[in-house]
């Protein structure tokens, strides 16, 4: 029974494991380029040379400058918007590349698609942050984020 119990945790402990792993090697070869902003508007592509074809999923919400590099953990003030689009709403769990948990609770998120341009919004007196997403066996993982000004 209790070699059962060990054995149980570790093929848990294993699988959670592998899957940071797996967000770590997909976080390697992110790449996000911006442009100049239009209006209140940056353009902003999205590569992953270990992820050639596939969706994410972005998450922008506006935050103080002061508040942008100090929390572990963050709660949206508000989102922005992408393409001028409304957002798909979703209850998650995001983590980080340590497997730890950055983000739980209700979302907005966009689908995207590698290599196509995203138009995200600004908003003067804020800092605009931009989480890239990916689903990784069931699990929601934060592999890069941009931070606009």
């Amino acid at each position: 029974m209790i070699f059962s119990l060990f054995a149980s945790y570790g093929a848990i402990y294993s699988t959670n494991t592998l899957e940071v792993q797996e967000a770590q090697y997909y976080s390697s070869g992110l790449r996000i380029s911006s442009g100049s902003p239009a209006g209140n508007q940056i353009p902003v592509i999205i590569n992953d040379f270990n992820y050639p074809v596939g969706c994410l999923y972005l998450i922008a919400f506006l935050i103080k400058p002061c508040y942008s590099k100090s929390a572990s953990t963050v709660t949206p003030m508000c989102y922005a918007l992408i393409n001028s689009t409304i957002p798909t709403k979703m209850t998650l769990t995001v983590l980080g590349l340590s497997g730890n948990i950055i983000y739980e609770g209700e979302i907005e998120a966009y689908k995207v698609y590698l290599g196509n341009i995203e138009f995200v919004c600004t908003k003067p007196g804020y800092y605009t942050e931009l989480w890239v997403v990916m689903k990784i066996d069931c699990q929601f993982f934060r592999i890069g984020y941009y931070v606009a000004n």
